[in-house]
């Protein structure tokens, strides 16, 4: 029931608003689904969050940044989305390489629910007058 309110109210949600949400990865054949990458606009973050998630059995094998590129791209260039942003822990420095090399940088932290530090990533660059630069941890 939980899980049924989560997507009813989030991540389907997040479609029909925004126009855009999680994208499943399958295999170049078609034959597996990997895992997701996609974009949502999470009300707890000031920017549209880019973000990737894998099953156990397909992770190091290039499906998240081969996608979580793809989806950089689409919200880039297609649906005109700037900046973006992304969260993760200050231990999975896997997914802290994969948001570097999609061109993110640390940028700052963010408090989740009020219990957990995460870093915040974003690729706002200072040039730009639309961007609203997230302040870095003192």
């Amino acid at each position: 029931a939980d899980a049924e309110k989560y997507l009813v109210n989030r991540v389907i949600k997040g479609y029909l608003d925004q126009g855009f949400g999680f994208y499943i990865m399958i295999t170049k054949h078609g034959q597996h689904k990997v895992g997701v990458s996609g974009i949502i606009k999470r009300p707890e973050l000031d920017h549209v969050d880019i973000g990737f998630a894998l099953l156990p059995q397909y992770e190091r094998r290039g499906y998240a940044i081969e996608a979580t590129r793809a989806v950089m791209d689409y919200a880039s260039n297609k649906l005109g989305i700037y900046p973006i942003c992304a969260i993760t822990t200050y231990d999975n420095y896997a997914s802290q390489k994969l948001l570097e090399k999609i061109g993110l940088r640390k940028s700052g932290v963010h408090m989740w629910n009020e219990e957990e530090e995460l870093l915040l990533y974003s690729n706002v660059k200072p040039s730009r007058p639309d961007a609203t630069p997230i302040p870095a941890k003192k």
